[in-house]
């Protein structure tokens, strides 16, 4: 059998109702050449049979890797990463969805045109609980090519589920076990002080908002950890750019906190 190209990561818990929808919208991209990897992370659902489910129907596509002890997103998907057999990467959430069947097609188009020198991203489409969908570049501006100081001044889109290759998720070091939340953004933040996006224009993800999510932990407790990842990766800016982007960003935590006040009963 020919060995995949791309690797499609999914950290899965406790999403056994979403995940059908998830496998299947991978399942149905149109790129020939594809593998998906689940890491249960000690789900106390029926995720895991979920999955075992996929495996067992597809074979050669869908392998599952049960994690006997919770280790958070971040080291459920490192876990996955080092069962990949493929050359290029991407992730998909357990409980989201792929836009379209062209998704990875038009992402590798990116990378195979710039022999994987570059970072491939596209549009999110995002669910509210309410319902509403909005794609993120109807409210966010979009910045390709260097990114590094809109990433982490977060005043651009940040990237959702890209593909890279592997070499790059390696050189980068992979997800930050030890960070309980923004560990995807820390992550960002980290390749794109090494790399250059370029953007599909098109959307790619559909990424749903749940009230158990990241917005639904306490705003301290937020804001805390954003101003800590924030800290740890200012220094990758010229020295320069430093003072000017700690204000950016610091005006981003204002606004956060605003936003959140305003959504308080």
């Amino acid at each position: 059998m020919t060995p995949p190209l791309v690797s499609v990561i999914v950290a899965a818990m406790d999403t056994a109702a979403l995940l059908p929808e998830c496998l299947d919208s991978i399942l149905s991209q149109d790129w020939p050449r594809l593998e998906v990897v689940v890491a249960d992370d000690a789900s106390t659902d029926e995720t895991l049979s979920v999955a075992l489910g996929y495996a067992a129907l597809f074979p050669e596509v869908v392998r599952v890797v049960p994690l006997p002890r919770r280790q958070g997103p971040g080291g459920a998907r490192n876990e996955a990463a080092r069962a990949c057999r493929g050359e290029y990467l991407t992730t998909l959430d357990s409980d989201d969805c792929l836009a379209d069947a062209g998704k990875i097609s038009r992402e590798m188009s990116l990378l195979l045109a710039a022999r994987g020198r570059v970072i491939a991203f596209s549009d999110v489409e995002m669910i509210s609980p309410a319902g509403v969908r909005t794609r993120l570049s109807q409210t966010q501006c979009v910045v390709e090519g260097g990114i590094l100081e809109a990433v982490l001044t977060r005043t651009a889109m940040i990237p959702r589920d890209f593909t890279l290759s592997r070499r790059a998720y390696e050189e980068a070091g992979g997800y930050d076990p030890t960070l309980s939340t923004h560990e995807d953004w820390d992550l960002k933040i980290r390749l794109a002080a090494r790399h250059r996006f370029k953007y599909t224009g098109a959307p790619g993800v559909v990424y749903r908002r749940r009230a158990s999510g990241l917005s639904a932990l306490p705003l301290p407790v937020r804001i805390g950890n954003l101003r800590a990842v924030f800290d740890r990766h200012v220094h990758l800016l010229p020295p320069r750019r430093r003072r000017a982007a700690t204000a950016v960003f610091l005006e981003h935590l204002n606004a956060v906190a605003a936003d959140s006040r305003e959504g308080s009963p």
